[in-house]
C-alpha cells in the first residue's frame, strides 16, 4: 500500500480511497493525540477511556508508565517517560499516562 500511495504522489496522480485519520495526520506532519487513537485501535482507545474516567483507585489496576511491545517476535519493555517502569499510576498521574500510551502507539511507534 506504502509503494502505490507513493507513486500515485510522486505521479501526480489523485487517489480516491478514505485514510485513516491518524496517517493523514502522520503523512502531513502533524502529532496525533487521543482524538484519533480510534482509528488505529478501538480496543486500546476504550481502554484508555475507561481508565481515565475509573471511580476507583487506578493503583488497583497494577499499571506502570511502561508498555510490553513485541518487537520482531521479542517481547520487550518500553518506558513511557524516564524510569517509568518503577513508577506506578495512580489517580494523581493517570491523565498523563493515558496521553503517553496514545502518543506512543500514534506518533512513536507509528514512525
Amino acid at each position: 500500500v506504502g509503494r502505490i500511495l507513493g507513486k500515485a504522489l510522486y505521479e501526480g496522480v489523485t487517489l480516491d480511497i478514505p485514510l485513516a485519520s491518524f496517517f493523514v495526520r502522520r503523512v502531513l506532519g502533524a502529532a496525533n493525540s487521543l482524538d484519533e487513537l480510534p482509528s488505529l485501535d478501538p480496543q486500546l482507545h476504550a481502554s484508555l477511556l475507561f481508565t481515565k474516567t475509573y471511580e476507583g483507585d487506578v493503583g488497583d489496576l497494577c499499571l506502570t508508565f511502561a508498555l510490553d511491545v513485541d518487537h520482531f517476535g521479542q517481547r520487550r519493555s518500553v518506558d513511557l517517560r524516564p524510569g517509568g517502569a518503577a513508577i506506578p499510576v495512580d489517580n494523581s498521574n493517570r491523565i498523563q499516562y493515558v496521553h503517553l500510551v496514545a502518543d506512543h502507539h500514534l506518533n512513536r511507534q507509528v514512525s
